[in-house]
């Protein structure tokens, strides 16, 4: 994703588990980042701040939230990539989810 400036899930499919489940997103290294109507947040290059701000995210959609609660997952890997866009430093992140 980092490579072409998209989000996708081009790589679905090529999990080696009998159950697979995927999230992505992206965010901002620095900056401030709108997480809500009256909300924002500084990330501030932080790796803790921008790994929070991705989970939250995928915890505040239902459909990346119930990939991350199915019960039949019991694995999982996180992927980051990052690159420059438009003079910004973008963070990619893909968790792969495994039962």
């Amino acid at each position: 994703m980092a490579d072409t400036g998209s989000l996708n899930h081009s790589a679905r499919g090529t999990y080696a588990c009998e159950y697979a489940g995927e999230n992505i997103a992206y965010t901002y290294a620095d900056g401030n980042i709108r997480i809500s109507e009256t909300e924002t947040v500084d990330l501030n290059n932080n790796e803790t701040r921008i790994a929070e701000r991705l989970v939250n995210g995928w915890l505040n959609s239902s459909a990346h939230r119930q990939n991350i609660l199915d019960e039949q997952f019991d694995s999982e890997g996180i992927g980051i990539a990052t690159a420059t866009v438009d003079g910004r430093e973008r963070v990619y992140a893909t968790q792969g989810l495994c039962g």
